[in-house]
């Protein structure tokens, strides 16, 4: 991952983190794409970058996945989800869980970051 320092402790805690549901979900979607997963980031990170021009992302939020997507602390990174707030179904389409994936991260971006604001991606 650029930006980062890829050493086997990095890969090996990416590599517990990618087991989660939401991540597990986000991998099979990324193939579904016909994107290859990445075992140096989250695999709902590198969905959600990939969303973000499909999207229409607005530029506050592109800026935020970007920057997280390149220099964030994974396990950081995960806690800004809560896996029970996003409505995981299979049967979503990679488009649909990305863009779950960015409303979350936009919404939990607003409550966490002083002189965050963006627009909500819209469905």
């Amino acid at each position: 991952m650029p930006g980062q320092r890829i050493n086997k402790q990095y890969l090996d805690r990416v590599a517990k983190l990618n087991q989660s549901p939401l991540n597990q979900l986000a991998r099979k979607k990324l193939i579904q794409a016909k994107e290859q997963p990445s075992a140096e980031t989250l695999h709902f990170l590198q969905l959600a970058v990939w969303g973000l021009d499909r999207l229409q992302a607005p530029e506050e939020l592109r800026g935020a996945v970007e920057y997280l997507f390149l220099k964030g602390n994974p396990g950081k990174v995960m806690r800004l989800l809560r896996e029970e707030d996003l409505d995981l179904k299979g049967s979503m389409s990679p488009e649909d869980l990305a863009d779950e994936i960015l409303e979350q991260l936009d919404s939990r971006l607003t409550e966490e970051l002083d002189n965050y604001s963006s627009k909500a991606v819209t469905r």
